[in-house]
């Protein structure tokens, strides 16, 4: 993992700063939430390019200079985005940071704890993918526009507007896939790895397990085993897959059974960032749902 210090990312000389401040956002659904909470008043910068995992990015040069010129940085927090501790921390003292995961007004997700013979024993207390409930965005929203006002208070009511309206429009996203994927509730199936607890909640789509209990782990025989005797005595017949673990296991855990493997991505690698990319990350998440569990 490539880790920048201080004087690496002060080796940039930064530009003067315009009324609105430079903002950058770690990853493209976090950074379309800032998008609609800026409007127009500016564009924020985004680090992690499309297909790089969250977990082990190397910060090119291009992302050192964003954030060397920063003047508000908004990321999930360090349980996602490790390698963003050091310049975060190495930051003068006039750069706001937001970190969403210890914001308050939304209700964390546990991850699921255990353990795995070929692993130490896993385990924590909050699940980081958060952005995948409409409504913990809904509450991020007024954490972003409240950052972003006291960051640039000549604009706090735009800030205030545009989230009030981003707010809104989630509001109706959540009524729509609620009644999409009311007709799937009660359908077991299991994921590729523990990200998914915060569209599971929101929605009351509980899966039945996941195959590995943390990102790029590798399952243990015992538990595939253990998956494998749980989509036979329960009839599941789909398994959600994500680029963070090898789809193979999947296929292991299904060999032999009428199971479907549905590809599916909670960081929207393909859609194009800015303010629609967050809905329509969204949307297609309730898609693959749908595909997978569809009788």
């Amino acid at each position: 993992m490539l880790r920048f210090s201080l004087p690496f990312l002060m080796f940039f000389p930064a530009a003067l700063r315009a009324e609105t401040p430079n903002v950058v956002a770690d990853i493209a659904p976090v950074h379309s939430l800032v998008a609609q909470v800026m409007g127009d008043l500016g564009d924020p910068a985004l680090l992690l390019r499309a297909g790089a995992s969250p977990h082990d990015y190397a910060l090119r040069p291009s992302d050192a200079r964003a954030l060397n010129d920063a003047g508000v940085v908004i990321w999930v927090g360090e349980g996602l985005t490790p390698w963003l501790l050091d310049p975060i921390e190495n930051f003068a003292d006039d750069v706001s940071v937001l970190t969403l995961l210890d914001t308050d007004g939304w209700e964390a997700v546990g991850t699921e704890e255990g353990h795995d013979d070929n692993l130490e024993d896993v385990h924590s207390d909050t699940e980081t993918h958060a952005w995948l409930d409409p409504e913990v965005a809904q509450a991020w929203l007024t954490q972003i526009a409240d950052t972003l006002a006291t960051a640039d208070p000549e604009n706090a009511a735009a800030y205030a507007a545009n989230a009030a309206a981003a707010r809104a429009r989630l509001a109706s996203l959540v009524a729509d896939i609620d009644a999409r994927v009311t007709p799937l509730r009660g359908t077991p199936y299991l994921v590729s790895h523990d990200a998914y607890g915060y569209f599971a909640r929101r929605f009351d789509l509980p899966s039945s397990g996941a195959i590995a209990l943390s990102d790029a782990q590798t399952p243990s025989a015992t538990r595939i085993a253990s998956l494998q005797t749980t989509l036979q005595v329960e009839a599941i017949t789909c398994i959600l897959i994500d680029p963070q673990v090898d789809p193979r296991w999947a296929a292991l855990v299904g060999e032999g059974a009428d199971v479907r493997l549905v590809p599916v991505d909670v960081l929207g690698g393909d859609i194009a960032p800015g303010p629609d990319h967050y809905a329509t990350m969204l949307t297609r998440l309730a898609d693959q749902f749908e595909t997978c569990l569809a009788p």
